[in-house]
């Protein structure tokens, strides 16, 4: 348990751990507020009902402890208002506290992956990164990260409770070791039983929930074009119900702790009536250690089961920190502003699980060229693309930018320089505008208004009174395919780069369109750009000036 606090710890910034310990001490001092205004409210009811108040009521004025007078009771009132003021203080800044990491967290991991390796992107599957971004930070900080705080708080107030008992009466505290010590052993087994399974089948069990979720949601037109509905909703439901068994369990394994804590106190209780009935009030056990012993008790079970349950969780759910810990602190890689002016592959191999995907390739890009790439599918086309971006790190051989070696981290330095439209296009869940700046903060009116009329978007545009505002769906399902590649090609052309790479990007497009946008790219070239074309139309490839033609290995 010391070791994964001190993981836990790790995974804060210095601002985070001061408020971690200053939030904990603070809620120790509301509990023992609680306690002393309970005993308060004891104290003060029976001062109004007849009974004498304790001496060191002797400090305070007369008048206010005249039991005709409704002064000490307002004063009460008063105390608690305070008390369960800064009580709700507490609960503010602790929930915002723990909701203002979680939200750090979940920005960092998102950072990390969209910065982190490409093979990750293509080979998991994006239900574990929803889990790792989108769940991951919040199960963290609520059943580890503010559990350890509780566990700071409930220990203390046990701790306090025994140096209290121990002062008022030695053989209550051997009574109460002897008589809760059993159950507390029992309890600390069965949880850590019961939990070893559990918080592995939460981690692997909630993955594959949301993976299949995600693949349903996916499926609406297969599911129902090919009758298996049902199919998906049953792989899905199948995982949910395991990972809900395992849920229920953690929650069983906590109802019951205090149950099992209670019968061994009673137990106790039941033990010292019969040697106080059996021995006689002479050689018995005195009646107010036996009731010292039923409030001791009654204090400290709950302490001990809330300390038992705290402990499952963080054991349950620290299988969070090693994936929170790896990606704690997002870091920015550098960039460069340099021109891209040519590009030249010298003898590149590149093998996937044993299999040689390229072999030995070779070319030179310069500025003005029109590069055509051609091979059948699965030759290796997109993959050269993904070396040159330095998405995938070469076997042999060596790839230049502006005639110097680059590693594969010095190429992606040069991102900025680049841009890039996929087989498949990309588009999120918001207006046209954004989908083409990919910012929601202010964007280049002239340079917009270029790549609309360039991508041959401006028709589809003029067609909704909102224009650019123009709401488009997520994956954009609400436009046709040729519209969603009209917009990618829009993006690619806002950007300005040095080398434009163009994979695939006519297959939806009608014959004129593909003409003026070709015709585009050749006024591109005469500039200065580079571009890269992949396509399987050979008309498309006629206007380059170089071919890369690739063949089976």
């Amino acid at each position: 348990m010391i070791q994964t606090f001190r993981k836990t710890i790790g995974v804060l910034t210095k601002e985070e751990k001061r408020k971690f310990y200053l939030l904990a001490f603070f809620s120790l001092f509301i509990s023992i507020a609680d306690i002393v205004s309970l005993a308060l409210l004891v104290v003060i009811v029976g001062f109004y009902t007849g009974h004498a108040l304790p001496s060191f009521f002797s400090v305070l004025p007369l008048w206010l402890v005249n039991k005709e007078s409704f002064a000490l009771i307002l004063l009460l009132l008063f105390v608690f208002l305070l008390k369960n003021l800064a009580g709700y203080l507490h609960v503010k800044t602790q929930n915002n506290f723990v909701y203002n990491v979680a939200s750090r967290l979940a920005d960092n991991n998102l950072f990390n992956y969209l910065d982190g390796s490409y093979t990750d992107y293509v080979y998991a599957d994006s239900a574990i990164h929803v889990r790792r971004i989108g769940q991951l930070p919040i199960e963290f900080c609520h059943h580890v990260l503010s559990n350890f705080q509780q566990v700071i708080t409930e220990s203390i107030l046990v701790v306090l409770t025994i140096i209290a008992i121990l002062i008022f009466n030695t053989q209550l505290f051997i009574l109460l070791f002897v008589f809760l010590l059993p159950p507390v052993f029992l309890l600390g087994y069965f949880i850590k039983k019961k939990l070893k399974d559990a918080r592995f089948n939460i981690k692997t069990n909630g993955e594959i929930t949301l993976q299949y979720l995600h693949e349903a949601l996916s499926s609406y037109v297969e599911s129902n074009i090919h009758n298996r509905k049902q199919f998906f909703v049953n792989r899905y439901s199948t995982y949910r119900q395991k990972l809900n068994k395992h849920l229920t369990e953690i929650q069983i394994v906590q109802g019951t702790s205090s149950r099992i804590v209670e019968v061994f106190a009673i137990l106790g209780f039941f033990i010292l009536i019969t040697i106080n009935i059996t021995s006689g009030s002479k050689n018995g056990v005195e009646i107010v250690t036996i009731g010292a012993f039923m409030a001791a008790a009654y204090k400290i079970i709950p302490g001990i089961v809330k300390l038992l349950n705290l402990s499952g969780q963080i054991k349950a759910y620290e299988f969070a920190i090693p994936e929170i810990s790896l990606i704690s602190e997002a870091i920015k890689k550098p960039v460069t502003n340099t021109q891209l002016r040519d590009i030249r592959f010298e003898k590149v191999v590149f093998h996937y699980e044993g299999r040689t995907i390229l072999r030995e390739l070779s070319f030179t890009i310069t500025s003005g060229d029109i590069v055509g790439i051609k091979g059948d599918s699965g030759i290796g086309k997109t993959t050269a693309l993904n070396l040159l971006l330095g998405f995938l790190p070469i076997g042999k051989g060596s790839i230049y930018f502006n005639g110097q070696p680059v590693a594969e981290s010095e190429r992606k330095q040069f991102w900025n320089r680049i841009t890039y439209v996929k087989q498949q296009p990309f588009l999120m869940h918001n207006t046209v505008l954004a989908n083409i700046t990919l910012s929601e903060n202010g964007y280049d009116a002239g340079k917009v208004d270029y790549a609309i009329n360039a991508s041959g978007l401006q028709p589809f545009i003029n067609k909704f009174p909102e224009g650019l505002q123009k709401e488009i769906n997520e994956s954009g399902k609400n436009i046709s395919g040729g519209q969603q590649q009209r917009i990618n090609i829009a993006r690619a052309l806002y950007k300005e780069a040095d080398l434009i790479i163009l994979d695939e990007p006519f297959n939806e497009l009608d014959p004129d369109s593909e003409k003026q946008i070709l015709e585009h790219c050749q006024q591109l070239a005469q500039a200065g750009k580079m571009i890269i074309l992949i396509s399987h139309n050979a008309h498309s490839l006629t206007v380059c000036n170089k071919m890369i033609n690739l063949h089976a290995s």
